[in-house]
């Protein structure tokens, strides 16, 4: 998708936070040091824990391409951009969030594109590795996630994978 320099940049940063599986406090800051025998060893701002994050091919190469210098900008300022980006690209399905007001159940109706934030990165890192069978173990040490049942919280279904496996069982 051709995009101007500035969502050009913002939707690489993405990419980052998905390819690592880090907050946007935490890719947004990588620096070269940081990495050790093939890994980013990085210590998380919000919880202090260290992440061990694969220098894989596609996350060094985005890293390389800014030659891990990001200008600074608020995650409102990059959030605002990644909905750009995701409604330009049609990311427009209906989403629908369910909260609760005291006992009262409220459903708000939204399109896809905006409920995208930087921690959507996040999410979809640790919703593709549980999909392609990455042990959670492993999930947590790369994002730093020290609890199990957070770990759960993060991964979404992917129905295309439901709708797959259900297939198998009765081939």
């Amino acid at each position: 998708m051709k995009l101007d320099h500035t969502l050009d940049v913002h939707r690489d940063m993405f990419l980052i936070g998905v390819y690592s599986g880090q907050r946007f406090s935490d890719y947004s800051v990588f620096e070269k040091s940081d990495v050790k025998n093939g890994l980013i060893i990085k210590r998380a701002e919000k919880t202090e824990t260290n992440s061990y994050i694969p220098m894989h091919p596609k996350l060094e190469k985005l890293l390389d391409k800014y030659d891990w210098q990001f200008r600074t900008v608020s995650s409102q300022k990059f959030n605002k951009a990644i909905q750009k980006i995701c409604k330009k690209a049609g990311f427009n399905d209906e989403v629908k969030k369910t909260r609760y007001l005291g006992s009262k159940k409220m459903i708000e109706r939204f399109q896809r594109w905006e409920v995208i934030t930087s921690h959507t990165a996040r999410r979809t890192f640790i919703t593709l590795s549980s999909t392609k069978g990455m042990p959670d173990h492993i999930i947590m040490s790369i994002t730093g996630i020290r609890d199990p049942k957070t770990l759960q919280k993060y991964k979404k279904i992917n129905l295309e994978t439901v709708m797959d496996q259900a297939t198998r069982v009765f081939e």
